[in-house]
Formats: C-alpha cells, sequence, structure tokens
C-alpha cells in the first residue's frame, strides 16, 4: 500500500494501520491497567482527535469500545478454561467493581459470568468428534436478506452469519443462520434498519470451545459500512469472502454455542 500524506502532515494509510496494530498489541498488555486515549494517542504518535477518529474508521468502533470488548473477550477465556473465582476474573481484566462487571458482561455476551462459564463446561463435555456442529433449525429455503459466501482454497467447516446493530458482534444478532459449508445462505426476514452483517467460518477440526470464544474462526464482513434492509430487503448485494483475523477485527463476544443449542 502507498503511503501519502495528509494535509495535517501525518503520513495515512498503512503508516495509520500500523499505528493502530501497535496500540491494540498494547490494550491486549494493558487489560488491567487500562489504556486512556492520551496514552494511545502517545503510542500511535498521533493526536487525541485524529487517533480516536482514524481508529473509528478503520475498525468501525471507539478505542474505548475496543478496549473494553478486549476484557470481556479475556474474561470469557478465563472462565472457559479456568477454575479461577468470578471475582477473581474480575479484577484480572481490569473491572473494579463484580456487580459492574456482572453487568457488563451480561449486556455484551447475552449471559451472565456464572451461566457462560455453566454453558463452557456443558461445551467441553460434548462428545469428541470430527467436526463439532451446532444445532441450528433450518434456515427458510428462501428469503430476500440472502447472499453468497465463499472461503478459501481448502476451507471446509460450518459457518456462522448474523445481523447485529453494531459492528461489535455481541449478545444476539437481530437475524442469523448457519450454513454446512460455503454457499448461498438467507437469514430470516427481519425489520427495516440498518445493520452490521458478520460471518464466522470454523474450520473442520477444531474443539467445541472453539465455538464458544470465536477466536480462531475466519471472518468477512464490514464493520465501517452497515448494510441496509427496506421493505425486507437489502439495498446492496450481500456476497462475503471469508478471510483470516485480523488484529484490528473487533473480538467477537457472542457466544454461538448459546445462540444454536
Amino acid at each position: 500500500m502507498t503511503e501519502t500524506t495528509g494535509w495535517d502532515g501525518s503520513l495515512t494509510d498503512s503508516s495509520h494501520r500500523r499505528a493502530i496494530e501497535r496500540v491494540i498489541l498494547s490494550m491486549h498488555d494493558s487489560l488491567e491497567t487500562g489504556m486512556s486515549l492520551d496514552d494511545m494517542s502517545r503510542e500511535a504518535f498521533i493526536s487525541p482527535f485524529h487517533f480516536n477518529r482514524i481508529f473509528r474508521k478503520m475498525v468501525g468502533i471507539p478505542p474505548g469500545h475496543f478496549l473494553g470488548a478486549l476484557r470481556i473477550q479475556a474474561a470469557k477465556r478465563l472462565l472457559a478454561s479456568t477454575e479461577e473465582r468470578i471475582i477473581d476474573v474480575c479484577l484480572d481484566v481490569g473491572f473494579t467493581s463484580p456487580g459492574t462487571f456482572s453487568r457488563r458482561f451480561k449486556d455484551l455476551v447475552g449471559l451472565a459470568p456464572l451461566q457462560f462459564r455453566r454453558l463452557a463446561v456443558c461445551v467441553e463435555e460434548m462428545a469428541p468428534q470430527p467436526s463439532p456442529r451446532p444445532r441450528l433449525p433450518a434456515p427458510p429455503v428462501e428469503s430476500p436478506i440472502s447472499g453468497e459466501i465463499g472461503a478459501p482454497e481448502g476451507f471446509c467447516g460450518p459457518i456462522f452469519i448474523g445481523l447485529f446493530e453494531t459492528p461489535l458482534p455481541h449478545s444476539r444478532p437481530v437475524g442469523c443462520c448457519y450454513l454446512e459449508t460455503a454457499g448461498r445462505f438467507h437469514i430470516p426476514i427481519v425489520a427495516d434498519g440498518d445493520y452490521y452483517l458478520l460471518a464466522l467460518g470454523f474450520p473442520a477440526g477444531l474443539p467445541p470451545s472453539a465455538y464458544l470464544l470465536g477466536e480462531t474462526a475466519l471472518r468477512a464482513g464490514s464493520t465501517s459500512q452497515p448494510i441496509s434492509i427496506r421493505g425486507g430487503r437489502p439495498t446492496e448485494p450481500l456476497d462475503l469472502n471469508l478471510r483470516s483475523a485480523q488484529l484490528t477485527d473487533p473480538p467477537v463476544l457472542v457466544a454461538i454455542p448459546w445462540l444454536l443449542g
């Protein structure tokens, strides 16, 4: 990507991406202590105003929301893979109030921390199989909210596709469907509005916990531009192509097995 100089004298495009990625890496290392907007902008060598604008344009959500999502994702990981007390998980990811942590976790994941841990236990106790297959009622044979999803050569595995109200995939989507493999998808009709379309592709052979955390899934969709549903139909094609997850992708906070169980 060619670098050009912006009106304020700063480098744009690839230099901005590298700066944003550098800050996101620092966020991962600062979940317990946190980072202010000033901290982030200093790390990026960009003024706070321009850093906030560039981050939102590139990632889809404000930097503070991204940091908060990373904290909840880290909490999901700890709840699913350790026996730490919930109060300790709360403190480990930077919350000082267990009540605030529990409310925020439930708002974003859709389940309270204890419910999520119980779901993680159930998921892990699933009988081993080559490709764990979530359960979901078959989508309608035909729906005007439809499109085509492609995958990299050699990909084989289930794909979850959802419409969300924000670029951050959290809680329940307004509409979703599940495919056995790449191809044509149909999402049940939803109310007219502007939504963000997200697809997650799970390569065959992943452990059941991969569906709970979503960290190893391939991604597709746009966080910068919503799609519009008008008269029960999208105003533009909904074609997608799965790709590897990027550092700038917002964390997947929705718990897929909860949706599909």
